[in-house]
């Protein structure tokens, strides 16, 4: 953690660009191309080493890079997820919207959140909001998991067989999480949405079945095949230099509405207020990268 200010884009194509060059040198290998590959944050670095260092690698395919995401609309990246899983079936995306109302209408009473926690196995009860929103906050942090894996738009990961990459999941995970969802009887309730919702929820944590309960705390230990410090290094860059602005309307997507506010996001994050931000759009010439030849 006492490096952390090395953890820049600058500083990772660098080691990319001296680790190639010591490579095809180890390797006498000094006249061979190099193409360079990735996705998600590693298809932006594909793309940046490509402008950066164009005389190291001659080529790059960047797969579901979100090289124009601080310089787009913020309300883009939660509409193209909600896309995802109404491709599979609109109710389940529509499952998904209902599952937010709820739980606060369950969580706004004793009784409700019992019911909660033992239907949803919880490893702690629900007895406070507090808990009603780490609850949440894990359930949107594992829908964008899925969306990874699915697409699908960060799209590293849309395998049609078994994975344990991030996490014991069947092939096609998202289809799998959507019919799982909406097998169960048409809901007519809150309980029902979230019985029906709890089968996709279930899949995802403990599709090994060697999972006795749902840990809705866990939020920041090895969560999603992560370290900790793994999470908080994306922390770090993510209010540093690769700020994704989000925002929800709770209609073309299917989360609760939510407004983007820079001051905000900014309070919840633990780096101070020293930001580049824009990197896309002032550093590596957002759309106009579009103009550099043998990148895909």
């Amino acid at each position: 953690m006492n490096v952390l200010g090395y953890l820049t884009v600058e500083q990772a194509l660098a080691d990319f660009a001296k680790l190639i060059t010591w490579m095809k040198k180890s390797l006498n290998a000094n006249s061979s191309p190099v193409i360079a590959f990735g996705g998600s944050y590693g298809g932006q670095l594909t793309a940046y080493l490509r402008m950066k260092y164009p005389h190291v690698v001659q080529g790059g395919i960047a797969s579901s890079a979100p090289l124009f995401m601080d310089d787009s609309m913020c309300e883009v990246f939660d509409q193209s997820l909600n896309s995802v899983f109404s491709d599979q079936s609109p109710l389940c995306s529509e499952l998904i919207r209902k599952s937010w109302i709820a739980i606060n209408n369950l969580s706004g009473t004793d009784d409700g959140m019992k019911w909660l926690t033992s239907h949803w196995k919880l490893c702690d009860p629900l007895t406070s909001i507090e808990n009603v929103t780490m609850l949440k906050s894990m359930l949107i942090d594992q829908t964008y998991i899925l969306y990874t894996l699915g697409l699908m738009g960060m799209g590293n990961y849309p395998y049609p067989y078994p994975t344990t990459f991030l996490q014991d999941l069947p092939a096609n995970p998202v289809k799998e999480f959507c019919l799982r969802i909406t097998a169960l009887r048409s809901p007519v309730n809150d309980e029902d949405v979230l019985s029906n919702l709890y089968e996709g929820v279930n899949m995802y944590n403990n599709n090994s079945g060697d999972t006795s309960c749902l840990d809705y705390t866990n939020v920041n230990g090895n969560y999603g095949g992560f370290s900790i410090n793994d999470s908080n290094s994306f922390d770090f860059q993510s209010c540093t230099q690769l700020i994704d602005p989000s925002c929800d309307n709770g209609v073309g997507d299917f989360f609760e509405p939510e407004i983007w506010n820079y001051t905000q996001f900014m309070s919840t994050k633990l780096w101070g207020d020293a930001v580049a931000g824009q990197l896309g759009s002032i550093l590596w010439w957002s759309r106009h990268f579009l103009c550099v030849k043998h990148s895909i």
